[in-house]
């Protein structure tokens, strides 16, 4: 029996699969469990509004994060995975892609710096925004696309979790009291950093690549190359997260707090079989570009045991859900419980609509070039959902938010099926 399961899994050139998808799902266990260790810690040290200030802040520096990645975690990803046997190639496409982010860091840095200065909101936050600003510097320095396209995500693992788990321990180490609130972006910030620092140290004695400095044309290729992708990660991360600056302005940090407090939990629920996309998406994106009908066929079986695996998991997480916070929020904070749990049972659907809505887009549209409709699903349910969480908002807080939420990952994975449909 156990002979069948290995020829199964390690057949077909799927043995690079399972391996990224065990190393992923490493990384992803540590990027679920870390940060939720810290929420129950944190409340408590620095209180609900502090924590919503913090996640506020945070939310601004993921915008700009996205302008940094522009879709080469996509667009790289795909294009070294076709020429994994090149290394000249592979080489050409790291000095792009790097000079590319570097440029783009220096445009987001002086952006960042002039909203601080004219946004009176931001301004008053200053300090927040500079120590949080560092995570830009390991996002730019960081090549994950590089790791995806060879497919050895093993070593993303290994940087990410020494340091990451380094870091969030000096979380709990001197965060003691409200006027520590610093310390958190800080040693978060300086996880990305030494994890970008190391990972180019790596690469340059492990695979033998260095580093130059590429021309202006190359630079424009490379953005043209990503541009719908970055549109689409953009559309994403505005999606993802517009409801909490929204709720930041029409409501306050209290509310903000509830919100990012249930949202963090639902998202590492959402989080947990993302790394089999990306394990994934590579060898789909070879895969159907020597063959779409067998890698339709894969992602069929990909689409239905995802699902039954993610229905399995959230039925008793809805089910006890009360029980899920009051073991998370100890102590004092247990009278928050209640709202929290309202928001989270509202925001339960998603993680099956994000795994199905990944499936039809990034694993079947972006690999048949299909990025400008899948770009423009994003661009369409962002609209709706600016629309729908100002009005609900307002009215109903942080509870307008999840039901704004909840109905946009609904259209998102309708529009991406609509789109896909053809390709089943």
């Amino acid at each position: 029996m156990f002979s069948i399961i290995k020829e199964k899994l390690f057949s077909n050139g799927k043995e690079k699969i399972v391996k990224n998808f065990a190393f992923l799902s490493v990384l992803q266990f540590l990027n679920v469990v870390l940060p939720i260790l810290t929420i129950p810690y944190l409340i408590s040290t620095i209180g609900i509004e502090n924590f919503g200030l913090v996640n506020f802040v945070n939310t601004i520096i993921l915008f700009f994060s996205v302008f940094i990645e522009f879709g080469f975690n996509n667009s790289a990803t795909r294009d070294i995975s076709i020429l994994k046997d090149d290394q000249h190639s592979i080489k050409k496409i790291f000095n792009e892609v790097l000079t590319t982010k570097i440029y783009l860091f220096i445009i987001c840095v002086i952006v960042l710096t002039i909203l601080v200065f004219i946004i009176p909101k931001f301004r008053l936050h200053f300090d927040l925004f500079l120590v949080n600003s560092i995570t830009l510097i390991g996002l730019c320095l960081f090549p994950l696309w590089y790791f995806q396209g060879i497919q050895q995500m093993k070593y993303v693992t290994y940087i990410n979790a020494f340091f990451k788990t380094i870091f969030t321990l000096c979380i709990f180490i001197f965060v003691k009291n409200e006027s520590d609130i610093l310390y958190i972006p800080l040693f978060t910030s300086l996880g990305f950093l030494f994890s970008g620092i190391a990972s180019l140290i790596l690469i340059k004695y492990k695979f033998n690549i260095t580093f130059s400095f590429t021309t202006i044309s190359k630079v424009q290729e490379q953005l043209k190359k990503g541009y719908h992708l970055f549109l689409s990660d953009l559309y994403m991360i505005l999606l993802s997260y517009t409801n909490v600056i929204i709720l930041g302005f029409v409501g306050n940090d209290y509310y903000v707090g509830i919100y990012t407090t249930a949202e963090k939990v639902i998202r590492a629920f959402s989080n947990l079989l993302s790394p089999l996309i990306n394990a994934i998406f590579p060898y789909i994106s070879n895969k159907i570009k020597e063959n779409i009908n067998e890698g339709i066929v894969f992602l069929k079986k990909i689409e239905k045991y995802g699902a039954i695996i993610i229905v399995t998991l959230i039925t008793p997480v809805f089910i006890f859900a009360n029980d899920l916070f009051l073991f998370i929020l100890k102590g004092d904070k247990i009278h928050l419980v209640h709202e929290i749990v309202l928001v989270f049972r509202i925001l339960i659907v998603f993680p099956l609509f994000s795994f199905l809505d990944q499936v039809y887009g990034k694993l079947i549209l972006i690999p048949t070039g299909n990025e400008k409709q899948f770009s423009n699903v994003f661009l369409i349910c962002l609209i709706i959902n600016i629309g729908l969480s100002l009005v609900l908002g307002t009215y109903l807080k942080d509870i307008g938010m999840a039901i704004s939420s909840s109905i946009t990952q609904l259209l998102i994975l309708i529009g991406m099926y609509y789109y896909a449909k053809k390709f089943f």
